[in-house]
Formats: C-alpha cells, sequence, structure tokens
C-alpha cells in the first residue's frame, strides 16, 4: 500500500469515526434543572427514544460548585461516581458496573484527609476496610465479607497505640480471643468470646481469672437465650 492510498484509508476511517460520534450525539438530549432562582442544579443527557439517562451526570451546590459526577449506560450508573464537599474536595469515590457496587470504595475529610477505604466484590463488601483519623492515623482496620464484619479487627488510640484486637462473626458478635489495651499500648484485659458474649478470662491486674461454676452456669444460659432469639 503506498502512501496515497493509507492516507485515503486514514480519511475514510477519521469520516467514520466523525459519522459515528455524530450519530450517537444526535441521538441525546441534554437536560437541565434549574432551581426558582434559575441555578443549574443537575445536568445529564438522556435518549431522545428511551428517555434513559446516557453518559455524564452532574449535579450541583447552590452556588454551583460541583457535588456529583457519574456516568450512566441505559438509565443504569456505569464507571466511577465522584461526591464532592461544598469546598470542592472530593468527599467520595466508588465505582459501579452496571448498577453493582464493584472495585475501591474512598471517603474523604473535608480537607482531602482519608476517611475510610474499602473494596466491593460483586456489590458486597469485602476484604479489609480501613477507617482514619482526620489526621491520617488509622482508626481502625475491620475484615468484611458478605457486606457484614467477619474476621480480624483492630482498633486504634489516635496516638497510634493499639486500642482492641479481635475477632467479629456476622456483623455484630466478638467471637472468640478479644484484647483490650490502654493508652499506652499495654494489654490491659483479655476476654473469650462465644457470638457476642464476652468473659474476662485475664487482666493485667489479676492475671488468670477462673470462672466459678455459678458464673459459667449463667454465661451459658445467656448464650442460649440469645441463640433462640
Amino acid at each position: 500500500m503506498d502512501v496515497q492510498e493509507m492516507m485515503k484509508s486514514y480519511k475514510h476511517l477519521w469520516l467514520f469515526a466523525a459519522l459515528f460520534m455524530f450519530t450517537a450525539c444526535s441521538q441525546l438530549l441534554q437536560v437541565e434543572q434549574k432551581d426558582e432562582d434559575g441555578n443549574v442544579y443537575e445536568r445529564y443527557s438522556v435518549h431522545k427514544e428511551t428517555n434513559q439517562k446516557e453518559g455524564l451526570y452532574e449535579r450541583f451546590y447552590a452556588d454551583g460548585t460541583v457535588e456529583e459526577e457519574a456516568t450512566y449506560v441505559h438509565d443504569t450508573l456505569d464507571g466511577p461516581r465522584k461526591l464532592f464537599h461544598p469546598n470542592g474536595q472530593l468527599a467520595i469515590v466508588e465505582n459501579y458496573s452496571m448498577g453493582q457496587f464493584v472495585g475501591t470504595y474512598e471517603s474523604f475529610y473535608e480537607d482531602g484527609a482519608p476517611e475510610i477505604t474499602g473494596q466491593y466484590v460483586e456489590n458486597v463488601m469485602d476484604g479489609v476496610w480501613k477507617n482514619f483519623y482526620p489526621d491520617g492515623q488509622v482508626a481502625a482496620v475491620t475484615t468484611f465479607a458478605d457486606n457484614e464484619e467477619n474476621g480480624p479487627f483492630e482498633e486504634y488510640y489516635r496516638n497510634g497505640k493499639m486500642a482492641a484486637k479481635g475477632t467479629y462473626l456476622e456483623g455484630e458478635f466478638e467471637q472468640g480471643v478479644l484484647e483490650l489495651f490502654a493508652e499506652d499500648g499495654s494489654l490491659q484485659k483479655k476476654m473469650e468470646c462465644q457470638r457476642g458474649i464476652c468473659r474476662t478470662v485475664w487482666t493485667a491486674e489479676e492475671g488468670d481469672i477462673q470462672m466459678t461454676s455459678d458464673s459459667l452456669f449463667q454465661k451459658i444460659q445467656e448464650i442460649s437465650s440469645q441463640n433462640i432469639e
């Protein structure tokens, strides 16, 4: 293929692409929603035939600052969705695949510091999620499965020292060994937990703690009544 033929091919390809983009855009109608003062608070495009949202979606604060940016495909969220604080800083970044949560999730304080990080797998919270104090120090590290706390967790004081360490079961129940710490990082208490019912088995002051038969019977009753409920 000589240079002239190559140039003709590129020209035809460019014309086809331009025609495709024009045809696609000509099928869309831009919509602007305004408040009583005439300020645009929402802007998006809809398909002329289906009236479904397609492409970029924007929502605005009263002063015109962007509050939300997202992408729609056939009226369904698809791709990154960003929410902003009134000062313009990112507040939340989440990702969608045809309406379902996927991939990373991030939220931020108004100064841009991270607040929460985590991930979604097939529309459910999964794996390690982290919470942060405003200064960037880690506040908590929690394992999720099936949209609930399931697995190891750690909580921290603002000084970075560990406050608690244990395991969650089915969202709200501590399970197994739970360790509690003082702000200087020293271990203060150990507890044995069974579906959220915990008993102290060790303290820094007393050492190992033996349960009496009466207290053991009471714990068994508490666990049994909880399971019945």
